[in-house]
């Protein structure tokens, strides 16, 4: 997936072979989503979170998954929605999973209305939440099984594996939302999630695009810990592409002499991308303790195939200024190493 996305960067957007690598990097992307809800399904695991507008992950997901059907989409989405604290992947498979339940239900086609809102709670506590309401033209919700459309393995589909909800269900209770169901008077099936509203003001990638597109420190040192050869490469050459100058190592002792060496000879890395394990050696979740230790001031970010892992969730509390999941791609890296330096 790496090396398609950087493929695609170094060859420009003239070439008759684009177009191909970006479905391909599509279809990779896909693939790497699929796996990420078995394992947060498996393992319940923690959000990664990031301050967002939910909207564009609402666009993306659901079109994506009716691309090429017999079902039309239709979204009211206010230009004034409130930002919520969620992790994009985690959020993106839950509007996939019920843009996709919707559109099975309607195998002759309609329209799937998915409508955003701001919504105030009245109450004792007073609470803000951002409701999106997913609604579809099939059969409805038989009332006899409403109350199991959330179990695993449960399925009124032939064929369906019954995982589809029940990811939902458990992504939005670890975002620490609701989920509910009905059926609609005229027919079809009747979705509304509410998420908790942020706090926050301005988003991370706000943040970034802000920044002067020259800000990034071109030419910085960045060390790269990373036992899986794949991996180390694509993200040497990743960071050559975006200008800086990377120093790969296989694990965290071999981490902690390179950065203390850089240190000795005046040339301190910029910042430091470790894998959080190394199996059979000192992976990121240790050696972060070392690294700082010699220098209390080192920008470490952390990176992991397991984006469900708890340290990516709460990077912060193991030593960390930031996360970011494998596989790498360019935008995505060069944003978390922006982020990191302009801090």
């Amino acid at each position: 997936l790496g090396n398609i996305d950087l493929a695609i960067h170094r060859l420009g957007s003239d070439l008759v072979a684009v177009p191909l690598l970006a479905e391909a990097e599509k279809a990779s992307l896909r693939a790497k989503e699929l796996t990420q809800q078995l394992l947060t399904f498996a393992k319940g695991g923690s959000p990664v979170l990031r301050t967002v507008s939910i909207a564009g992950i609402i666009r993306d997901s659901a079109l994506f998954i009716l691309r090429g059907s017999n079902v039309d989409c239709k979204m009211d989405i206010p230009d004034d929605l409130w930002l919520v604290d969620i992790d994009p992947g985690q959020m993106s498979q839950v509007i996939q999973n019920m843009t996709l339940n919707a559109r099975q239900v309607m195998s002759d086609g309609g329209t799937v209305m998915i409508a955003c809102r701001n919504h105030q709670e009245r109450s004792a506590r007073s609470h803000n939440w951002v409701e999106i309401t997913i609604a579809d033209q099939g059969p409805g919700i038989d009332p006899g099984v409403v109350d199991r459309i959330f179990d695993p393995y449960f399925s009124t589909k032939q064929g369906g594996c019954g995982l589809g909800l029940s990811i939902c269900h458990s992504i939005i209770t670890q975002h620490k939302g609701r989920i509910k169901v009905s059926s609609a008077p005229e027919g079809g099936a009747v979705f509304v999630i509410q998420l908790p509203a942020s706090t926050s003001v301005v988003t991370p990638e706000q943040q970034v695009k802000l920044e002067p597109h020259g800000s990034c420190q071109e030419g910085g040192r960045i060390l790269v810990m990373d036992d899986d050869v794949l991996v180390a490469n694509i993200a040497r050459e990743i960071l050559v592409t975006l200008g800086y100058e990377p120093v790969v190592v296989k694990d965290g002792r071999e981490a902690i002499s390179a950065y203390k060496q850089a240190m000795a000879d005046g040339e301190k890395f910029d910042a430091v991308i470790m894998d959080l394990t190394i199996p059979g050696g000192m992976g990121g979740k240790k050696a972060v303790g070392e690294v700082l230790a010699l220098d209390p001031a080192a920008k470490v970010i952390v990176s992991s195939g397991y984006s469900n892992d708890p340290v990516m969730a709460f990077f912060q509390e193991h030593g960390f200024c930031a996360a970011i999941a494998k596989p790498f791609l360019v935008d995505e890296l060069k944003a978390v190493i922006g982020r990191v330096l302009n801090s």
